[in-house]
């Protein structure tokens, strides 16, 4: 049993407030309703301290909180309940606090009078743009359930893309992760050793063992130097990824790296024909279905394009001649883009082009794999043989004095 604090209007018009003890609450609005009450507020309430300390540390909404939360709203629409006793099942079962409480102020203010989609909006930390208006959409043409189960669907593709890429880079990086480690153990211990038993037998040391052995004792003496100055070259750097120029360098950057490029624009090309299929689908119109796409778009190279083809789209231009005319759209996507114009089916060849778009990544992903892990085994084996280089030959020299 849960406790709810509540204001509200008698029969007599007298305004009252108190506490409702109740299960949910939709059974607590059920209560002061048969009591002749007419709600204002009502909210569940909870201590004091433990308010504050909730919200303190609510943490953050993962992912694949957000994607329950669609999924569940889906499922319970299209089973017929109504919005709110959904948004209460799903406040009952979600165990974020941050989700949690979100979701507890939308049944609020949905029972206050106002839309989900207003209600979303007081959340935009939490639930993305393109969702809020697609909702907004689904509320205009009555279909709500279809609308929140498409962007459920685009949303578990948008999730399973970045898996993909994750997943290519995840045998190499810890291929970086292990080699590092040995080389790091080479040159911090083994070589320094080595090269001390060198000295004590006369032996002199050549050019390489020599700059191992004192790259080995640099690391060890000023290691905490070594710390702060990568930790404030990678804070420089993450501070100039987030200015406009250098996410500018960043993208143009990763689009003409090979293989990272090629998949780089297969991802960006994916994620704007699905986004913008499924918005004018769901009958988005399209120079919002433009604006709303270009959130979704990380890239900001494709996102000029997209503000250009946004402005044409402003003087009277078709999509296809302004993407076309941008340069960074491949020429069989705009041609498809074109034939959906000319047959009044934009969203269908949308669709399909993000179809192919989606072959294209996972094949990009495969080349990636293929393609990189040689590279990090030669690296790696390059700079293994080149310490063992350097600790066998002193040894070989020891070993010819012992035999003269």
């Amino acid at each position: 049993m849960k406790r709810f604090a509540y204001q509200a209007v008698t029969a007599s018009g007298e305004k009252v407030k108190g506490v409702v003890d109740a299960e949910s609450l939709n059974a607590a609005a059920g209560d002061l309703g048969k009591a002749g009450y007419t709600i204002i507020d009502l909210k569940e309430k909870q201590a004091e301290g433990r308010k504050g300390f909730m919200k303190f540390f609510s943490g953050r909404v993962t992912s694949s909180d957000l994607l329950v939360f669609y999924f569940q709203l889906y499922d319970m629409l299209s089973a017929g309940f109504s919005l709110l006793i959904t948004l209460d099942t799903i406040h009952e079962g979600t165990k974020n606090p941050k989700l949690k409480s979100a979701v507890q102020d939308v049944i609020e203010r949905i029972m206050k009078g106002s839309n989900f989609s207003d209600a979303l909006e007081h959340h935009h930390d939490i639930f993305p743009d393109l969702f809020i208006n697609m909702v907004r959409s689904g509320e205009s043409s009555g279909k709500m359930k279809d609308v929140v189960n498409d962007y459920a669907a685009l949303y578990e593709n948008q999730l399973e893309v970045r898996e993909k890429v994750a997943g290519a880079l995840f045998y190499p990086i810890i291929l970086f992760v292990v080699g590092s480690t040995v080389i790091f153990f080479l040159i911090t211990f083994a070589v320094p050793k080595f090269a001390n038993i060198f000295a004590t037998a006369d032996i002199p040391l050549p050019v390489p063992t020599k700059m191992l052995y004192f790259l080995g004792l640099g690391i060890k003496r000023f290691w905490y130097l070594i710390a702060a100055g990568v930790a404030l070259i990678w804070f420089g750097i993450k501070s100039y990824l987030r200015t406009p120029k250098g996410k500018l360098y960043y993208d143009t950057l990763m689009l003409k790296m090979p293989v990272f490029g090629t998949l780089t624009s297969n991802v960006t090309l994916l994620l704007f024909c699905r986004t913008l299929g499924m918005l004018l689908k769901c009958g988005v119109p399209l120079l919002r279905s433009i604006e709303l796409t270009r959130g979704v778009v990380q890239n900001s190279i494709i996102n000029k394009s997209i503000d250009r083809a946004a402005q044409g789209l402003e003087k009277g231009k078709t999509l296809s001649v302004t993407l076309r005319d941008s340069g960074q759209f491949p020429v069989n996507m705009v041609q498809m883009i074109s034939v959906g114009e000319e047959t009044g089916n934009l969203p269908g060849m949308l669709d399909r082009a993000s179809t192919f778009f989606d072959r294209a990544v996972a094949s990009s992903v495969k080349k990636l794999t293929i393609a990189i892990e040689p590279f990090f085994l030669i690296v790696m084996g390059l700079a293994v043989a080149f310490i063992m280089a350097s600790i066998l030959l002193p040894l070989f020299k020891m070993i010819d004095i012992v035999k003269g």
